[in-house]
């Protein structure tokens, strides 16, 4: 009996230890992001998947970009220790990805605010109008949205936010959207006793799914990088102000 509390004792110890460790990681992390403090890593790795809010940029000028977005305490780093800053709004500038460069961090705006989506137009201004093409993508917290703005100018953009049912539409479909038909008209324009309306107009609603599929009918689909065998190199990790 005595062995078994001592053993009790013991694991009690060990988790203990490592959730005070882990803490205190997490707040050294945290309070280094509020000075701009960030860890470089100059050691290139395998990339990882990931898929709430990006940018993909048309470009290999990493630097360049992280110029436009304004990023501070720019730091090189790899896949691994960029994703180590996960929920601390830093921003990652990926290495290339076939003809793109990415864009990712809990520092993006997500768009579902108005403000958000009046920065994100900027954002897609101001990299189009440097590099020829960029575009936005959000599938996070019930918010989805696909942009796309070619020298300076938003050419294609529609979002949908699943809380409120409202959505924003620019420009004219494109090819990969073929086969969806997203919401025309928001439900309270919809005859209330008119209940079938959906169903019977095949309309389909945006979901992350949807969002990933067009990104990769566009560009890059960031849920499938670690199947690339050629993306190489270091990337830019920031703080979006």
């Amino acid at each position: 009996m005595e062995v078994i509390i001592i053993l009790i004792a013991l694991v009690f110890v060990v988790i203990s230890y490592r959730l005070i460790t882990e803490e205190g990681n997490n707040n050294t992390k945290s309070e280094n992001r509020r000075k701009g403090i960030l860890k470089e890593v100059a050691t290139p790795d395998a990339p990882y998947n990931f898929g709430d809010a990006w940018f993909a940029v048309k470009t290999n000028d990493v630097v360049k970009v992280s110029q436009i977005l304004g990023l501070e305490g720019v730091v090189k780093s790899n896949w691994k220790n960029a994703m180590s800053y996960e929920g601390l709004e830093t921003v990652f500038v990926t290495p290339k990805v076939n003809d793109w460069v990415l864009v990712m961090g809990d520092g993006l705006p997500l768009g579902s605010m108005a403000e958000d989506l009046k920065t994100i137009k900027k954002l897609l201004k101001k990299l189009s109008a440097t590099f020829g093409e960029a575009q936005y993508f959000a599938k996070s917290y019930g918010y989805y949205c696909f942009a796309k703005a070619i020298n300076g100018s938003i050419e294609r953009l529609y979002d949908y936010n699943d809380h409120t049912n409202e959505y924003h539409t620019l420009g004219t479909p494109t090819r990969a959207e073929l086969g969806y038909n997203l919401p025309a008209i928001l439900p309270w324009e919809i005859d209330e006793e008119d209940q079938d309306y959906w169903k019977r107009n095949k309309v389909t609603f945006v979901d992350g799914a949807t969002i990933l599929d067009i990104a990769e009918e566009w560009s890059v689909n960031p849920m499938k990088l670690r199947e690339n065998k050629n993306i190489k190199g270091l990337g830019l990790l920031g703080i979006y102000k």
